[in-house]
């Protein structure tokens, strides 16, 4: 992946700036005011990686202009020049820090136990005439380079180093029916394959032969008639014969260029349409659908897949932003995802993400006032629900309330959305599985919020524009759920009871004999911490720790389980120890995974916890 970037006079940019990216997370995000330089940073990439223009700073020197990236590779990821990948990457993890305001030892002094030893660490880039830039100075240029003599070619090297990557960029500004033809390059890197090896694949140089011959001989047939007075030529000293390059132009020019995509059924010819009859938001979306469709599940490809997109929201209507960027928080598992927005509802529901907020600033100097880009800060939306302090108000107010439209219009769409708020990833884990069938069937979509008070907010946010369609009918639903906290806060959430059709508020609770149960967000004075990890299925629980070889004072027995169709309470386990199981962080998503896991393959939807029938009656009702 590339988790940094340092530029000189590239667009937006003037003078030297490195660009935070980061390596924790796939998916990340730039956000704030326009002119604010987030578009330049996914167009420097698109200039590097994929050789495009070079859009230089006003008024700066061109060949003071550079691009330099950070790569951290994965040493199995590369098989050619190996030895100059090495010498370059010892060369960063081991140099000596000079200036403590560089942000590059900041990013290498995190990785270096971690990554050293399997991932090559290389900030090389490239300057407008195509010739290698080491960012420190020319004398540690020097010093680099002598230590790659005498073979070394920068050429060979910068060529190897952009082909690791395919790299995707999607502006905002963009031709959609030529961008989605089979033939273009970027095309053919989503799709993984290449047309033209397609082509010549299928193209036998004997049959090539058998066709020269066959036409030569029609050709000296036709030309026997003619007495010696005429004769058929190209008129060149070039080829007279067929070659498979010629074929392949031939094929490209008849077969590809003249289909472009089509949104609609083949079986349906009629209605559907051309990429140019669509509207900007249609095309919008089929854009993103593309990259969705093939890389959602993508098996392991030769090369680091990079898709860059600018303001995936543009021309969308508020109801389908939340779908795009949920195929995008998907396709970030395979894929590092690089994306500008204005849109701001991604911020409660991506998990793993980091999103850097950048503005503008105006610095006075003698000679006059000179503007300046600032990452004034930057989010790690894995901690984000948590750490809800840390956002900045504005975008923290913007983000719940972009995300609360979205949600209120897909609720009355044609084919409306059914929405589940819960609090945290590992209980969307478990909710996925237990409602697939739902999913599919009615739009389910299931959304984490980040704790017990953002689900309270949303219900609160949604309520009030919900009363504008009570009673009508063919619209979607809302269930919130929660945990029960110890500290639990009623905060006014019953004023809206007469709701419960379209929106309704509920909270996991240990009811008798250890089975839990759904009940009224209202406050009781003793009540009993729960969570979803405490309403699963025992035996399937039990059966997860074994499989995820926990510590054997975690282990629950058989003959520990009080009730096997009950939750999986420590009143109902009789193991103790088993509260400061979930504690250190990531756990809860891994044993979610593997709890699925050993549901898909050894027990039956019977084992599904008996709280989950009330969601599916509430949606289905």
């Amino acid at each position: 992946m590339i988790i940094g970037l340092q530029v000189r006079h590239f667009k937006a940019y003037k003078n030297i700036k490195y660009i935070p990216i980061g390596h924790e997370h796939n998916f990340v995000a730039y956000s704030g005011e326009n002119g604010a330089g987030k578009s330049s940073i996914l167009e420097a990439l698109d200039t590097f990686l994929n050789n495009k223009n070079w859009l230089i700073t006003k008024n700066a020197n061109a060949s003071d202009s550079y691009i330099c990236p950070l790569f951290l590779i994965p040493k199995d990821k590369v098989s050619r020049l190996t030895s100059y990948f090495e010498t370059i990457s010892n060369y960063f993890w081991g140099l000596e820090q000079k200036d403590k305001k560089d942000h590059f030892f900041e990013v290498r002094d995190k990785l270096i136990k971690s990554h050293k030893e399997s991932y090559y660490l290389v900030f090389v880039g490239e300057s407008i005439d195509h010739k290698i830039v080491i960012p420190f100075g020319e004398s540690i240029q020097k010093s680099l380079l002598k230590e790659l003599e005498p073979n070394f070619s920068e050429k060979n090297f910068l060529k190897e180093l952009k082909n690791l990557y395919s790299y995707v960029y999607i502006p905002v500004e963009i031709n959609s029916e030529d961008f989605t033809k089979i033939e273009t390059v970027e095309m053919q890197k989503i799709f993984n394959k290449e047309v033209v090896n397609e082509i010549k694949q299928s193209l036998r140089p004997k049959d090539i032969d058998n066709i020269n011959t066959r036409l030569d001989l029609f050709v000296s047939e036709l030309e026997g008639k003619m007495e010696g007075e005429y004769y058929y030529d190209t008129g060149d000293t070039g080829t007279k014969k067929l070659t498979q390059t010629s074929l392949v132009d031939t094929i490209l020019e008849m077969y590809f260029k003249k289909r472009v995509l089509m949104k609609g059924n083949r079986e349906e010819v009629k209605l559907s349409k051309k990429m140019s009859e669509l509207s900007a938001g249609e095309k919008r979306e089929s854009l993103i659908n593309l990259v969705y469709v093939f890389l959602k599940e993508e098996k392991e490809r030769n090369k680091i897949i990079i898709i860059g997109i600018d303001e995936p929201e543009n021309s969308l209507h508020t109801a389908i932003c939340y779908e795009q960027f949920e195929k995008l928080k998907k396709v970030s598992k395979v894929a590092q995802v690089l994306l500008t927005t204005h849109w701001y509802g991604f911020l409660p529901i991506v998990d793993k993400g980091l999103v850097h907020f950048i503005k503008t600033e105006i610095k006075e100097k003698d000679s006059g006032s000179d503007e300046r880009i600032v990452f004034d800060q930057t989010v790690d939306l894995y901690r984000y629900p948590y750490q809800t302090k840390k956002l900045p108000k504005d975008f923290s107010l913007k983000s719940t309330n972009d995300l609360v439209q979205s949600i209120f219009h897909s609720l009355t769409t044609n084919d409306p959305y059914n929405w589940l708020i819960c609090e945290g990833s590992s209980d969307q884990i478990y909710l996925e599985y237990f409602l697939k069938d739902l999913k599919s069937e009615l739009n389910l979509q299931i959304i984490p919020v980040g704790g017990v008070e953002l689900v309270k907010k949303f219900y609160k946010y949604l309520s009030l524009p919900i009363t504008e369609i009570t009673g009508l009918k063919d619209c979607g639903r809302i269930f919130c759920l929660t945990d029960t906290d110890a500290n639990l806060r009623k905060n006014g959430v019953d004023q809206f009871k007469e709701l419960k059709s379209h929106i309704i508020l509920k909270r996991l609770s240990s009811g008798a004999d250890n089975v839990t149960e759904l009940i009224k967000f209202e406050l009781e004075e003793k009540q009993e911490p729960i969570d979803i990890e405490k309403s699963l299925n025992p035996q399937v629980f039990a059966e997860t720790l074994i499989q995820l070889k926990a510590n054997p004072k975690y282990l629950v027995g058989e003959d520990q389980i009080q009730n096997v169709k009950g939750n999986t309470t420590i009143s109902n386990l009789r193991n103790w120890d088993l509260e400061k199981f979930f504690l250190d962080e990531g756990v809860k998503d891994d044993f979610a995974a593997k709890y699925i896991q050993v549901m898909i393959n050894q027990f039956d939807d019977t084992y599904i916890p008996t709280w989950v029938a009330e969601i599916r009656k509430y949606f289905l009702k």
